[in-house]
């Protein structure tokens, strides 16, 4: 069995995600009892996020911090790394390193989805470069206190760069960093394939694959939608090293219901196919 997070937003985000959001003290120790291995936590400012409070939380529920995830920052604040207001460059410069002084004491990745932002219609180019020059710095940091930084390919609806795993890769590659690799989620990836069957793209990223959303179509709990569930758990499970598995998917009425009968599909999904 491949390990399982599920995402929690820290108590200083604003906007709703696709994840728990609440009192940590309630949630964390649920997900626990649910048979989690980790929680992916999404934090807008590890300054004000708590996170001795929460991180203590987790250890103590015998789980791990499987990632520290940086949307929050995008979508409360528009933080970018590709901004044009030098300013907001260097508060998601700023933040980010900050996760990454957390994820070294948690041996953990720190993702980046919208926080690299969009690219300028009127000077692509420069925003581009500035993308570039947030991710040098943001790597220097990482590489000092050995800390993987993950980036993820979102489809053309989300983001205006990095659509596809195999330029995303080429991206990544460019930096010729150790400490910098994909992430992959799979709603993106179906996107990207435009066909049902997509699994094909973790073999694109493997070398570099350090994190993984599972969804269904539309954002669905696992075994709701078209996507073929089955497919991709032995694909994930079939992988040499499988990194955490975290669910982005809609919490419906109730968080708490929704992660625990996730991951109680998954995992019956995983027994049914064992052996093949």
């Amino acid at each position: 069995m491949f390990p399982f997070a599920y995402p929690y937003q820290t108590e200083e985000t604003i906007k709703p995600m696709f994840s728990a959001k609440g009192s940590a003290k309630e949630i964390i120790p649920s997900l626990a009892s649910f048979g989690y291995d980790g929680v992916e936590l999404l934090v807008r400012d590890g300054r004000e996020a708590n996170l001795p409070y929460v991180s203590k939380i987790v250890t103590d529920e015998g789980l791990k911090v499987a990632s520290f995830g940086t949307g929050p920052m995008a979508a409360d604040d528009r933080l970018s790394f590709s901004s044009l207001d030098k300013s907001c460059r260097d508060e998601a410069i700023k933040r980010t390193i900050h996760l990454i002084e957390w994820a070294e004491v948690f041996d953990c990745s720190v993702t980046i989805g919208k926080l690299r932002g969009q690219m300028s219609d009127e000077h692509p180019a420069l925003s581009w470069e500035h993308m570039r020059q947030s991710c040098d710095r943001v790597l220097e940091a990482a590489e000092k206190r050995n800390v993987t930084i993950l980036i993820e390919p979102q489809n053309k609806n989300q983001m205006n760069n990095l659509n596809r795993t195999k330029e995303t890769m080429t991206f990544i590659q460019s930096f010729t960093s150790a400490n910098f690799g994909i992430m992959l989620d799979c709603l993106h990836m179906e996107a990207e394939s435009r066909e049902p069957y997509f699994v094909h793209l973790f073999h694109e990223a493997i070398d570099k694959l350090g994190f993984i959303h599972l969804t269904d179509s539309d954002r669905l709990m696992p075994g709701e939608g078209t996507f073929d569930m089955n497919e991709i758990i032995n694909a994930i499970r079939q992988m040499p090293r499988t990194p955490f598995v975290s669910f982005e998917i809609k919490q419906q009425d109730s968080s708490m219901a929704v992660s625990k009968q996730a991951l109680e599909r998954v995992k019956s999904i995983y027994a049914e196919n064992e052996g093949y």
